[in-house]
């Protein structure tokens, strides 16, 4: 995330994509979350490897993690 360099992985899009969404914040940190941290990211990567068709969502959220998301929710 830190490196000015682009990313050259299959998921090199999102790393930069990310990279121009801090640029405009102020302050930000990147750091490892085990996965007790953040179930939700963890449930939307367990189903896209199952999953053999390339489903997006827009302003909307999966309803393979919606259970989830709103636990998380109630934590913050």
């Amino acid at each position: 995330m830190r490196s000015e360099s682009g990313c050259l992985r299959s998921y090199g899009h999102l790393i930069e994509e990310a990279k121009t969404l801090l640029q405009s914040a102020g302050h930000w940190e990147a750091k490892h979350v085990r996965r007790t941290g953040n179930e939700a990211a963890h449930l939307l990567v367990r189903f896209a490897c199952i999953s053999n068709v390339e489903p997006s969502w827009f302003l909307e959220c999966p309803t393979c993690i919606q259970a989830t998301v709103l636990v998380e929710q109630a934590r913050c």
